[in-house]
């Protein structure tokens, strides 16, 4: 038998910010949402997985974003990131020689 466990959850996204390899986000977790992580983290003794924050966190992170960051302890929010792409490099390049 098989039990399933559906956590119904509220986030919080960050604003992006950037490095000259990628783009990054950060998700803050809701209290109900943190307790669970951070029990399937110790009771698994490894970080959480992609599939774990999308099925079982109900987390949408979005296409192309990963999940990079390993936790030891309190997990209060997930950091992720994605490769930059020309298009966000020209973006950066035409936002920089607007604020100049």
């Amino acid at each position: 038998m098989s039990i399933y466990i559906f956590v119904i959850s509220v986030q919080c996204y960050s604003a992006l910010y950037r490095d000259n390899k990628y783009v990054y986000r950060h998700i803050i977790l809701s209290d109900n949402v943190r307790q669970y992580a951070e029990n399937k983290v110790r009771k698994t003794n490894a970080y959480l997985t992609e599939q774990c924050i999308v099925n079982e966190l109900q987390i949408d992170i979005g296409k192309g974003w990963k999940h990079f960051m390993i936790y030891d302890g309190k997990l209060r929010e997930l950091i992720l990131r994605k490769n930059l792409t020309n298009e966000d490099k020209l973006r950066m390049a035409v936002h920089m020689q607007k604020n100049h």
